[in-house]
């Protein structure tokens, strides 16, 4: 039903690390919103940071540490999934 989707996510938003929040929050948007791994991400890193219930220097830091990691390419607004199993990992176990 749309109650438990409604508690599932709002669970996920409080009860994951912050690594976990924005896999889910990158995969939702690469999977719902814009259906492709590479997209031009329409938000600020203020407002993924909002969307995930993070600060914007969390985002910051973790999308740079993805990158580093070769889990996503990121570009200024461009972000692109290169290890999609490894990202969804993250968002399970976060």
């Amino acid at each position: 039903t749309n109650y438990a989707y409604i508690f599932e996510c709002l669970g996920n938003l409080t009860q994951k690390k912050m690594h976990g929040r924005l896999a889910e929050g990158i995969l939702f948007m690469a999977d719902t919103m814009f259906k492709s791994d590479s997209f031009d991400c329409i938000m600020t890193r203020q407002e993924i940071g909002e969307f995930t219930n993070m600060t914007k220097e969390s985002v910051v830091r973790i999308l740079n540490k993805f990158h580093s990691e070769e889990i996503l390419k990121v570009n200024n607004t461009q972000i692109e999934i290169l290890d999609k199993k490894r990202l969804q990992q993250i968002m399970i176990s976060g």
